[in-house]
């Protein structure tokens, strides 16, 4: 009998968001404002709860505290996942911490691209930055993890250096983005920086490389102490290594990952009615090759 207790759920509850970051795709996305059916999410949900898929559910956008969070993860809550994760810009969080807290959210990942105020605003649009770091220490404070996205281009490379002291004193995990070519084209060339340009500088602070995950290659970890750096490179072919994948990704307009359309999963509802007649997922093609998911 095949189990799936390592698969995990992300989902993007909508493609909408409060911040305009220039090097974002959602410009076309958000004009659309795609956001998921909640019955949908629910029916979807409990079929995978029924086969087990529950250790871990990720809420993501756009920008998901845009939402009703409560809802979605009262019920996720209910049907047994094990643990919650966000994804955030962070500004809207402490709208949402009296259900982070009841409904024991594990992590939230924020993106934030610079400690400056200034900069801040030049790169969202919006001008939030104290309150995003006030957020943040409201996560702590109730024993939430916290991990700080940023995304490394020219007007900040020279605070990765402010970002590495400021995690590392706060007891947050730091992940750095190499800047992806999806929205702005002369904003990409003028902006980008090769993200193995700052790998030396991380070394020779002390840091040793900890794991090159199989099922997402492109980015690196380095520790030091209990202290812990993440660099994503930009993906050549997709981002995952689908076939070694045990997460399934639900994006705002009902579409699947690179992964899911690999295995003939090319929106929700087929993904959904699959999971509900318990089919599929156990004997996976994986590209060209035949992967069981005997987890």
């Amino acid at each position: 009998m095949k189990t799936f207790s390592e698969w995990s759920v992300k989902i993007a509850l909508t493609s909408n968001c409060n911040y305009s970051c220039f090097y974002c795709n959602d410009s076309l996305i958000q004009a659309q404002k795609k956001r998921l059916d909640y019955d949908k999410v629910s029916a979807f949900l409990k079929a995978a709860a029924n086969l087990g898929i529950t250790r871990e559910i990720h809420w993501t956008g756009g920008e998901c505290t845009l939402e009703n969070l409560e809802a979605y993860m009262q019920l996720a809550h209910v049907l047994g996942f094990k643990k919650q994760a966000i994804t955030s810009n962070g500004l809207l969080i402490d709208k949402h911490m009296d259900a982070f807290i009841k409904y024991n959210l594990e992590r939230a990942n924020l993106s934030i691209d610079s400690l400056d105020n200034q900069k801040y605003l030049e790169i969202t649009g919006i001008d939030g930055l104290d309150k995003v770091l006030e957020n943040t220490r409201k996560l702590l404070d109730n024993n939430i993890k916290v991990k700080f996205n940023v995304v490394l281009m020219r007007r900040n490379v020279d605070e990765v250096l402010d970002f590495i002291e400021y995690t590392k004193h706060n007891n947050i995990t730091l992940k750095i983005h190499e800047l992806w070519n999806y929205g702005d084209e002369s904003q990409f060339h003028k902006e980008y920086i090769d993200i193995h340009s700052i790998e030396l500088s991380i070394k020779q602070l002390g840091y040793d490389i900890d794991e090159i995950p199989v099922d997402l290659p492109t980015i690196k970890y380095f520790k030091k102490g209990d202290h812990n750096i993440g660099l994503l490179s930009s993906p050549k072919k997709g981002i995952c290594n689908s076939r070694f994948c045990k997460q399934i990704k639900l994006y705002a307009d009902g579409t699947t990952c690179e992964g899911c359309r690999i295995n003939n999963y090319s929106n929700l509802d087929f993904l959904l009615s699959d999971l509900m007649n318990s089919r599929r997922l156990g004997e996976i093609k994986w590209g060209d090759k035949e992967h069981e998911a005997d987890l």
